[in-house]
């Protein structure tokens, strides 16, 4: 299977690299099992041909792949668990100082937040409340703990805000409606959502 047609937050085995000298990273990773990152993205190489994804390595860095490449699905996306659980383990943080001005920058971001436009904006609170506790939810389900100590708390913290948001108003808190109330798994449209 391509790598494009995989969501994000699989657990992915790379088979074969694609397009690799379209990358100007060579990606080390292959036959190991790795994360999903990011949505298909454009190559910053104005002459590049592929999209590109990133993905997290073994060393819980991101690399990014040709979008041709091919991997099997070892795991697909879920969700992280009872909401209850990760709620209590959430804990108030203070905004990263690259979001204290008009343009955000890198500043106080774990990397793997801030390489992922899919991650960054229901963090930063720039998603709908509602697709944003599913993303998160997913995130926190297969985000790596042991390169970044900020990476997991600022997830979990950003669940909180998410899930404040939506309950704030009647017509968007019906618990029942949510599929992260009473399973596990994400729902047709935020699997397509996440192949994007």
């Amino acid at each position: 299977m391509k790598l494009s047609e995989v969501p994000a937050f699989s657990q992915v085995r790379v088979l074969d690299f694609g397009s690799i000298n379209e990358v100007y990273q060579f990606p080390h990773t292959i036959d190991e099992i790795v994360t999903v990152w990011t949505k298909c993205e454009s190559d910053d190489n104005p002459f590049s041909t592929v999209r590109t994804r990133g993905l997290v390595d073994q060393y819980d860095a991101v690399v990014w792949f040709a979008a041709d490449a091919q991997v099997e699905v070892v795991e697909p996306p879920r969700f992280a668990g009872p909401i209850e659980d990760l709620l209590a383990e959430a804990r108030p943080m203070k905004t990263p100082a690259g979001s204290n001005s008009p343009v955000f920058s890198p500043e106080g971001w774990p990397p793997l937040i801030w390489a992922s436009d899919l991650i960054f904006s229901p963090v930063a609170g720039l998603t709908d409340p509602e697709l944003a506790v599913e993303i998160l939810l997913c995130a926190i389900a297969v985000a790596p703990t042991a390169a970044d100590a900020d990476l997991l708390p600022m997830l979990l913290s950003a669940l909180r805000a998410r899930i404040a948001r939506l309950e704030e108003s009647v017509d968007t808190y019906p618990p029942d409606r949510y599929p992260w109330r009473n399973n596990r798994d994400p729902s047709e449209d935020l699997l397509d959502y996440l192949i994007g």
